[in-house]
């Protein structure tokens, strides 16, 4: 999901704008449903990982979040609820493995309900070790939200409460499944570096900026406040223009330490950030920042190596979701022939160009996975 072109124009030439960014985190699920009875699955944000733990390895340094804001509930039995994760491989379409997210709080009524983040390492498996570690490489086909009773914890499907179901259900939420690195604090909707909208009481004037993201025109107007004549409204200003220095500032050490594995994912969220500020001397300085990144050479090699992965982008995400995990020596194989020779021809050649690049570690892990032969690698 490219944001910016490599043109005469460079890092300015921004084309896409997607939801707020909230400190260090990815919102992988961020959706509002009614939950009628039973499962219920949810559309991914174009922030979900392909990957779990490659090149960004989500798997052991980062945590999940679950934030459940029920909207509406007029039945009065409590519930609470699992969050559980199909995955592509070893499943041929992700409907055999499954990953649980336990422990959610009870239901009551409407609010906000949070679970504690979880290492995603540690999120509970039917499977251990290695082989669970390769259904995260995988991918997430799925996530579903399943209702269940707090007493003896069933599923509250027709199936299994018949006739008892009104007691509970419906409900409607706003779910937030969320990504952050391990030492981060989720931060909720609306809220940079620890302060939120209905913080501003004499800057009421700036509330509507804040919550819909407009930072750039929060920042340029606490920059001339903090020298207000008014000095409840210069306190005010300082306090606001420190959270959102906070903000950035950590989201800036977020996408340094990013950079090193994936310096290309890197450049285009530091493009996110810096249009969040745009207008201000803080989006200005990670512009020039921006335009650093992408002139280093590991950056313009991640750029080419990307470029020549997308070719065989497409034939990977087939072979997910029609050939599951099996190896290229099965039978099943000739169908796909042309999607394993693909992802081979891309493997061989990122291999040989770009041997230290995240697109090449993705290329050959998949041609590991299904076993797909590479030529001897020519001696240097």
């Amino acid at each position: 999901m490219p944001i910016l072109h490599t043109s005469s124009a460079g890092f300015c030439c921004l084309l896409l704008l997607t939801a707020p960014l909230h400190g260090e985190q990815i919102d992988i699920v961020n959706e509002v449903k009614v939950i009628p009875n039973g499962w219920q699955f949810f559309t991914f944000t174009d922030q979900m990982p392909a990957n779990w733990c490659s090149p960004i390895n989500y798997y052991d340094d980062y945590k999940l979040h679950l934030r459940v804001e029920v909207l509406e509930k007029t039945t009065k039995t409590a519930l609470t609820t699992q969050i559980g994760f199909f995955f592509n491989a070893l499943g041929g379409k992700g409907e055999h493995h499954m990953t649980y997210y336990q422990g959610f709080p009870a239901i009551t009524g409407p609010g906000v309900y949070e679970q504690e983040s979880s290492p995603v390492s540690g999120i509970w498996a039917p499977t251990t070790g290695e082989i669970k570690r390769r259904l995260w490489e995988s991918g997430v086909a799925k996530i579903v939200f399943e209702p269940r009773a707090l007493n003896g914890g069933r599923l509250l499907a027709p199936g299994e409460f018949p006739g008892q179901l009104a007691d509970y259900l419906p409900i409607t939420i706003h779910i937030q499944v969320t990504l952050l690195p391990k030492g981060a604090t989720f931060e909720p909707p609306g809220s940079y570096g620890g302060m939120k909208a209905s913080d501003l009481s004499a800057l009421k004037h700036l509330a509507d900026h804040w919550t819909q993201g407009r930072l750039g025109a929060v920042h340029s107007a606490t920059v001339k406040l903090v020298g207000d004549a008014d000095a409840v409204r210069a306190d005010e200003a300082k306090r606001a223009l420190a959270a959102l220095d906070r903000y950035a500032d950590g989201q800036l050490q977020a996408l340094t330490r990013l950079k090193e594995q994936d310096p290309v994912i890197a450049v285009e969220r530091l493009g996110k950030l810096a249009l969040r500020f745009s207008g201000s001397a803080r989006g200005t300085a990670l512009l020039d920042t921006g335009k650093a990144w992408e002139k280093e050479p590991a950056t313009i090699a991640a750029q080419r190596a990307s470029a020549l992965w997308a070719q065989a982008e497409r034939s990977a995400q087939r072979l997910a979701t029609g050939f599951g995990g099996k190896k290229a020596s099965d039978p099943e194989a000739q169908r796909f022939a042309a999607d394993l020779k693909m992802i081979q021809q891309a493997a061989t050649a990122l291999r040989g160009q770009y041997p230290t690049a995240p697109a090449t570690r993705r290329a050959l892990a998949l041609a590991e996975l299904y076993a797909i032969p590479l030529p001897v690698a020519e001696s240097r």
